[in-house]
């Protein structure tokens, strides 16, 4: 990356030419080419391989969409796994979020402005039961609407 950065700057001076720069920086001509026609640093990139636990992944999520608690230890045992033990505990809890069942308590959603709303309902409610003159159906609603 510093190679990247002197390379760049060196050509933006307007004093050296390609082969000068490659001759200071000590790259080939072809990297000042490449470098300079890229808009950002180089970054290493390792290709995804393929892991060992492909192999078992669909036996575990077939375990995981039965018993989505079970342990890892647990799964690794089941679908006879040999390997690295801290390997496919990182494997299976970065698939085990797709078989959880969602938390009850995570659906209940209460915002400011449903409270509000519902506080000017109940007060259109006891209006229009202010009008009618229904004292008992009119006390609830505005007991209710107080939070009692």
């Amino acid at each position: 990356m510093d190679d990247w950065a002197e390379i760049r700057h060196l050509f933006s001076t307007g004093k050296h030419s390609k082969r000068e720069i490659g001759r200071i920086v000590g790259v080939s001509r072809g990297t000042v080419d490449r470098a300079l026609a890229s808009d950002r640093a180089p970054k290493y990139q390792r290709a995804a391989g393929v892991s060992t636990f492909d192999a078992f992944a669909p036996r575990v999520r077939e375990l995981l969409a039965k018993t989505p608690t079970m342990p890892a230890a647990t799964l690794a045992e089941r679908v006879g796994w040999s390997g690295s033990a801290s390997l496919f505990r990182a494997k299976v809890a970065a698939i085990r979020p797709e078989y959880a069942a969602p938390d009850p308590a995570d659906r209940l959603v209460h915002e400011a402005w449903e409270a509000a709303v519902d506080g000017v309902q109940l007060q259109s409610a006891a209006d229009k039961l202010a009008q009618t003159g229904d004292d008992a159906l009119l006390h609830a609603v505005q007991t209710f609407g107080k939070g009692a």
